[in-house]
C-alpha cells in the first residue's frame, strides 16, 4: 500500500504483508522504483518487516521540495502545504505518477509550482487534472470495449463492454458535470440579473435616449438573450425590384446575423410607443393600431425583398461585412425572419392582451413580436429557474 504522509515533511511509504526485502534489495543495487518513484539507501526514514518509508519532499515556509529524480522527472517539485496528495489519484498508470505524464508534455521547467499564491498550476486546476486522469478500471473497459468492436462480427456471444464502460464514464463524470453546469448558472445568473437591471433602468429614462442609441442598446440586448445570434449591423441597404415604385433601395435598420451565416431582422421601437392594441373594441375584439401595422407591413416587405434578391444580397453582405468574420464565413439567406420589439402590455385588459397574442400567431411564421414587457418577463423568469436549481 502507499501512503502519503504531511507532516513536518513529505513521506512516501511502501507496505507489503509479504514483507520488504525485495524493496530493501533494490535499494541495495542502486534505486528502489515503484510506480515512477525512485529512492536511494539514503532516503530511508524508516523501516520494519512489513513497512519502509522514504523521504519523498522537504518542508521549507509554505511547501514541500521534491526533487525531480525522486518522480523520474526533468523539473523539481514546489508544492503548497495546502494540498493533500492522494497517492490513488497521484498515480495514474502501472508504472507512471501524475508528474511523470505531465513532464512529457512540457519541455524547458527546472521546477514546476503547485498551488500558492503564484502557482504554475493553482490548486483547483490541479485537482481539476487528477480528476480528468482516467482511472485503471476505465482504461480497462475502453481495451475490452475497443477488442469487442473489431471481433463483434465474428463472435455471437460477446460481453457488452459498450454498456459497461458508458455506464463507468456517465457515473464518474455525473458529480463533475453537475458541479461544472453549477459554476455557469452562477456565471449566467450574474449575466441575467446585470441585463435586467440595465434594461428596466433604461426603460424608465428612454425618452432622454436618443432613438438611434436606443436601437442600438436593444440590439445589443437582443445579442445578450438570443446567443443563436452572433453579430448585427445597422443600417442595412436592400435592393427593391418593385415596378411600381420609384424607389430602388431601402435600409433595414438592423440586421441579425447567425453563426452560420444567417440573417434576419431587428425592428426597434422605443417603449414609450405603448398604443399597439386599439382601445376600443369593434364585434368585441380588440385590433393592431396603426403604429402596430405599418411596423408589421414594413417588416413584410423588408423580408420579401430579401427572398427575391438572395445572391445579389449575399454577394453584398460578404464584401461590405466579410472582414468583421473568419475567412470562411459566408452570408446566408435563408428565408429571413423577422424580431419586433414594441410597446408595453401595462394598462391592457385580459382581452387586450389575449388579441395581442392572436395577433402574434398570425405572423410568427415569419414575425415575432414582443414587447418590453416580453424581454423583462423573458429575463425574471431566468432568474427565477437558476435561483431555483442552485438552491437544489
Amino acid at each position: 500500500m502507499i501512503r502519503f504522509e504531511n507532516n513536518s515533511n513529505l513521506v512516501f511509504e511502501y507496505s507489503s504483508i509479504y514483507g520488504i526485502n525485495w524493496a530493501l534489495e533494490k535499494v541495495k543495487f542502486g534505486e528502489f522504483i515503484y510506480r515512477g518513484f525512485c529512492f536511494e539507501k539514503k532516503d530511508i526514514i524508516f523501516q520494519d518487516e512489513e513497512t519502509i518509508k522514504f523521504l519523498l519532499g522537504k518542508k521549507i515556509g509554505e511547501f514541500y521540495y521534491i526533487d525531480g529524480n525522486k518522480i523520474s522527472c526533468d523539473f523539481s517539485l514546489k508544492i503548497h502545504e495546502s494540498i493533500k496528495l492522494d497517492s490513488s489519484k497521484i498515480i495514474v498508470g502501472k508504472y507512471n505518477n501524475i508528474f511523470q505524464i505531465i513532464n512529457n508534455v512540457i519541455t524547458g521547467y527546472s521546477e514546476i509550482t503547485i498551488g500558492g499564491s503564484n502557482a504554475d498550476i493553482p490548486k483547483e486546476d490541479f485537482g481539476k487534472l487528477l480528476e480528468s486522469f482516467p482511472t485503471t478500471t476505465e482504461k480497462n473497459l475502453y481495451y475490452y470495449r475497443k477488442i469487442q468492436l473489431i471481433i463483434q462480427n465474428y463472435f455471437q456471444n460477446l460481453k457488452n463492454f459498450e454498456e459497461k464502460y458508458n455506464n463507468y464514464i456517465k457515473k464518474r463524470n455525473t458529480n463533475k458535470l453537475i458541479d461544472d453546469i453549477g459554476e455557469i448558472d452562477e456565471l449566467e445568473l450574474i449575466k441575467y440579473e446585470t441585463i435586467l437591471n440595465v434594461l428596466k433602468r433604461n426603460i424608465g429614462i428612454s425618452d432622454q435616449i436618443s432613438e438611434e442609441e436606443w436601437k442600438k442598446f436593444i440590439a445589443q440586448i437582443i445579442l445578450l438573450l438570443f446567443p443563436k445570434y452572433i453579430n448585427f449591423h445597422r443600417e442595412v441597404e436592400i435592393k427593391i425590384k418593385n415596378n411600381d415604385r420609384d424607389k430602388k433601395k431601402e435600409f433595414l435598420d438592423y440586421m441579425l446575423v447567425k453563426s452560420n451565416g444567417a440573417v434576419d431582422i431587428l425592428e426597434v421601437k422605443k417603449p414609450d410607443c405603448n398604443s399597439i392594441i386599439s382601445l376600443s373594441h369593434d364585434h368585441k375584439n380588440y385590433y393592431a393600431t396603426n403604429t402596430l401595422s405599418k411596423v408589421i407591413m414594413q417588416t413584410e416587405k423588408y423580408i420579401y425583398n430579401l427572398n427575391r434578391n438572395i445572391e445579389d444580397s449575399e454577394v453584398r453582405f460578404d464584401k461590405k461585412y466579410g472582414n468583421e468574420y473568419p475567412d470562411d464565413f459566408r452570408f446566408r439567406i435563408m428565408n429571413p425572419k423577422a424580431m419586433i420589439i414594441v410597446g408595453s402590455e401595462k394598462g391592457y385588459n385580459s382581452q387586450q392582451i389575449n388579441d395581442l397574442e392572436i395577433i402574434r400567431r398570425m405572423y410568427n411564421n415569419i414575425i415575432e413580436i414582443l414587447t418590453y414587457d416580453d424581454l423583462i418577463n423573458m429575463l425574471e423568469r431566468q432568474i427565477k429557474l437558476i435561483n431555483l436549481r442552485l438552491s437544489r
